[in-house]
């Protein structure tokens, strides 16, 4: 999937995971210059 916005991103992430009964966060951030290039969303019980 492509987004505009890494807000839309947040947002399709955030009510997939609600939908699908678990929660998700941020596990990476990768930066370019002050800018995000990539970032992994997680289930937020991953490694539990």
């Amino acid at each position: 999937m492509t987004f505009t916005t890494l807000e839309d991103v947040g947002k399709f992430y955030r009510n997939y995971a609600k939908a699908a009964g678990f929660s998700t966060r941020v596990r990476s951030t990768n930066r370019k210059e002050n800018e995000i290039k990539n970032q992994l969303i997680t289930c937020s019980r991953e490694e539990k």
